[in-house]
């Protein structure tokens, strides 16, 4: 699963020139992300090498402390705590379905993914987890 992950990441070049090539970098990276989410573990960052130079994703399942403008704030089991900066880009999820960043609040669990560039984590991917099936399993 990770050599998928990885290699659905590297052929999303962030430097595509058209829009239907900008498109499908943009389809890959999301395939990358979902497959990161399937992975399991708390929270962690893969780097890796492409044609265009060293590319690194995050991820990370926790709680939401904080939601103030674009940054979600999310504190992972073990006390990690990142934060997470919401762009045009973001897709946030609720019970399978697209829903607006506007859902995001303090206290509910979620799965956070998405490229790092220095010290900036872009949420692209945001997963608000239903607590009831998490209490069941």
């Amino acid at each position: 699963v990770l050599n998928g992950v990885l290699a659905d990441a590297a052929s999303a070049t962030p430097t595509a020139s058209t829009p239907a090539t900008k498109a499908a970098a943009v389809r890959r990276l999301g395939r990358a992300l979902v497959r990161l989410r399937l992975l399991g573990g708390i929270h962690g960052e893969f780097t890796f090498e492409t044609k265009t130079g060293a590319r690194t994703l995050a991820f990370e399942r926790g709680t939401v402390l904080s939601v103030a403008g674009s940054d979600v704030t999310v504190r992972a089991t073990d006390g990690t705590t990142w934060t997470w900066v919401l762009t045009s880009a973001s897709i946030v999820r609720e019970n399978g379905s697209r829903t607006s960043a506007k859902s995001l609040a303090g206290g509910q669990l979620v799965f956070a993914a998405g490229p790092v560039s220095g010290t900036t984590r872009d949420a692209r991917l945001i997963v608000i987890r239903n607590a009831a099936k998490q209490q069941q399993s």
